[in-house]
């Protein structure tokens, strides 16, 4: 625990990307149980359910992005911080096209 607070602490990349994990993971909590599950109790309503689903989220967006770009999926902290604002960015505007879609699907019409 008290390595990795460590790390949020010495790297900004670090802090903004647990921010905005937390908010990825909150949209995906919203749409899973507005639209999918009527269960209330799981660990995705718990801060750390939340900020490891937009990691996850994350992490599935950030791979094909970095393969195409370094040809290679060993991943490196120089080339990850290169890119990190980029997945962040490409991973939340995705998110919202598909909420929107799903916001339409579902809507009553």
């Amino acid at each position: 625990m008290e390595a990795l607070v460590k790390l949020l602490i010495s790297s900004p990349y670090a802090i903004i990307t647990v921010a905005v994990a937390y908010i990825s993971g909150h949209l995906w909590t919203y749409i899973i149980f507005a639209y999918f599950s009527k269960r209330e109790k799981t660990i995705l309503n718990e801060n750390v359910g939340k900020i490891g689903l937009g990691l996850a989220w994350f992490a599935l967006v950030l791979l094909p992005i970095y393969t195409m770009l370094y040809k290679s999926i060993t991943i490196t902290n120089i080339h990850l911080s290169e890119i990190v604002f980029t997945d962040l960015i490409i991973s939340l505007a995705l998110q919202a096209v598909i909420l929107a879609i799903i916001y339409f699907l579902h809507r009553k019409g």
